[in-house]
């Protein structure tokens, strides 16, 4: 048993050692890749002097801000094909309050005077008077048919 212990005692720091070692060792530091030969082409080598001014590019020609035309959004296209009273609620602005009664139109249909309708309506009523008090009295009514097993006593 002296002897294992021995034997773990020494393997087991070696161990540790040995994995420090080759983690030190293996620790890679990443390089480019090499330019591919068809970008290799075409470069002109840029020469910093204080003579020299490098232009900007134009805002609008930067991918970098996007291709959106400047539009102006708030000019009316198109409109929806919905009647003005059903769009009020969204309006902004209230609605204007509602008429006064001597505001109001009025509307005769065809007649000139109450008092004629007051006519017509009294003419109305002295016939329907006369012809209640005309009709004669309803026949007495007939007993209901019963059938045979009613009169009978069965049903």
């Amino acid at each position: 048993m002296l002897t294992a212990s021995k034997w773990a005692l020494t393997i087991l720091p070696a161990g540790l050692a040995l994995g420090a070692l080759l983690g030190a060792a293996v620790n890679p530091v990443m390089k480019d890749a090499p330019t591919p030969w068809w970008q290799l082409s075409g470069r002109d080598e840029v020469a910093v002097s204080h003579e020299q001014f490098a232009e900007a590019w134009p805002q609008d020609l930067s991918p970098f801000g996007g291709y959106r035309p400047d539009l102006d959004y708030d000019a009316e296209a198109w409109a929806l094909p919905i009647p003005a009273y059903e769009l009020a609620p969204l309006a902004d602005e209230p609605l204007a309050p509602p008429p006064l009664p001597d505001e109001m139109p009025t509307v005769s249909y065809g007649v000139t005077e109450a008092d004629s309708m007051a006519d017509s309506a009294e003419a109305a009523e002295e016939d329907a008077f006369a012809a209640q008090a005309s009709d004669p009295e309803p026949a007495p009514e007939a007993e209901a048919r019963k059938s045979e097993l009613a009169l009978a006593g069965i049903y």
